[in-house]
């Protein structure tokens, strides 16, 4: 699947969670062409300190939407084992298991759309 920064306004103005911020933060990377929805762009997006979770929550049908959700929350859990694991042994990295919490997220993400896209 392939999204526009003129999609991300259309589900702006129906109540999503894209906030002008961010859809500015879209288009100085991507301009107004159309993004395929792949890890790489992802994990770019990430890096760039877009929420990608809303891409999920605004795109995917629901049945979708509800995996994710399930699939997410499992990442979500694994990241908090290891930041409590890191307050326990000061040598774990933080920052690392926020960055596996975010390729977890987006890998869910991409295998979600691609189901979808058959």
């Amino acid at each position: 699947m392939k999204i526009t920064a003129n999609q991300l306004r259309e589900h702006r103005t129906r109540g999503h969670y894209i906030c002008d911020p961010q859809i500015l933060i879209f288009e100085q990377e991507w301009g107004q062409g159309e993004v395929e929805i792949t890890i790489p762009n992802l994990l770019r997006a990430i890096e760039l300190g877009l929420k990608i979770e809303w891409l999920a929550r605004a795109f995917l049908p629901i049945e979708a939407r509800e995996r994710f959700n399930k699939e997410d929350d499992k990442a979500w859990e694994r990241y908090w084992a290891e930041i409590y694991k890191a307050w326990k042994c000061p040598e774990a990295k933080i920052g690392e298991a926020w960055e596996r919490y975010q390729v977890a997220s987006a890998g869910i993400i991409v295998q979600l759309f691609e189901e979808e896209s058959k």
